[in-house]
C-alpha cells in the first residue's frame, strides 16, 4: 500500500524520519515538531502521538482488550501519528512487514518483538474532517479487527521468524 511505498521510499533515499498521520484531519500537523523532539530525547525508535481523551468508554474498552491481545501496552495503540527512526524504516520496508498490511498493532508488535522501542507522549486531536473511524464505526468492525489483532499475534510469529509472544513492559517497550 501507499504507506508501504513511502517508507521503503524513506529507507532508499536515507531519511532520518518518517511520520505518519491519518488522513481525516484529526492529527494537527503543527506537532510534528513535538514528536521529532520526543524521538530524539527519548531514544525510542517509535513514538505514537496518543489521545487518551478521545477514547469513549466503548474504545477504551477495546484499547483495553487491543492490549491484551497484542501484548502491546501504549496507551492509543490505534493513533497513525507516528514517527519511525531509521531502524524502524529499515524494519518496515522488509519483506516481514508485507504480512502485516500496516495494521497497527501488527507493526508495533513485529517492531517490538525485534527489540526496538516504542513509546507515546499525548497529543491533541482535532474533530475528523473526512470519513469515519475504519476500525471503530461499529462493533462488529472492532470484533473483526481484534480477531484479525489475535490471529497476527498468534499466527504469523512462526511466519515473520519472530521468537516467543509479543510483550511490551510498561508503557515503552
Amino acid at each position: 500500500g501507499a504507506t508501504q511505498t513511502g517508507i521503503r521510499f524513506a529507507q532508499r533515499h536515507g531519511f532520518d524520519y518518517v511520520i505518519t498521520m491519518d488522513a481525516d484531519g484529526q492529527h494537527p500537523p503543527e506537532w510534528v515538531p513535538q514528536l521529532v523532539r520526543a524521538i530524539e530525547a527519548e531514544s525510542s525508535n517509535v513514538i505514537i502521538g496518543a489521545c487518551t481523551s478521545r477514547g469513549s468508554r466503548s474504545r477504551r474498552v477495546a484499547w483495553f482488550l487491543l492490549r491484551h491481545l497484542s501484548g502491546v501496552w501504549i496507551d492509543d495503540l490505534t493513533s497513525g501519528f507516528r514517527i519511525y527512526d531509521r531502524k524502524a524504516i529499515q524494519l518496515l520496508s522488509g519483506w516481514r512487514a508485507n504480512y502485516l498490511d500496516y495494521q497497527d498493532v501488527g507493526v508495533l508488535a513485529l517492531l517490538i518483538s525485534k527489540g526496538l522501542t516504542v513509546s507515546d507522549i499525548q497529543v491533541p486531536m482535532l474533530p475528523r474532517t473526512n470519513g469515519a473511524s475504519k476500525i471503530f464505526r461499529s462493533w462488529i468492525v472492532v470484533a473483526y479487527y481484534m480477531l484479525h489483532t489475535a490471529v497476527l499475534s498468534l499466527s504469523k510469529r512462526n511466519m515473520l521468524g519472530l521468537s516467543g509472544a509479543f510483550s511490551g513492559k510498561g508503557r515503552s517497550t
